[in-house]
């Protein structure tokens, strides 16, 4: 029998807005260090922004590429507001 060992993951809890401008909280990772915001693309939906075509390689872990085809812009906060930007976001699958 193969035991797999306990993984954890933190998520940082952040708003962003949505189309009709209402606060939707979403736990996600924030690298403060990457050049660019990717959100999944079932939160894209849910969001209801507008998307706008791309096409930009990402390249991740091992190597792998990935095409990334829509953007969003969208305005990030945290919980008491103290920080709240208007960011691009690629829409990853």
């Amino acid at each position: 029998m193969s035991k797999t060992p306990n993984q954890t993951v933190l998520l940082s809890t952040a708003f962003i807005d949505d189309a009709p401008g209402r606060r939707v909280r979403i736990l996600c990772i924030l690298d403060n260090g990457s050049n660019i915001n990717c959100l999944p693309n079932e939160c894209v939906e849910i969001l209801g922004l507008k998307r706008k075509s791309v096409n930009v390689p990402v390249s991740g872990l091992k190597g792998s590429t990935h095409s990334v085809k829509a953007k969003i812009s969208g305005v990030i906060s945290n919980a008491d507001e103290s920080f709240r930007e208007n960011r691009d976001f690629f829409s990853c699958s």
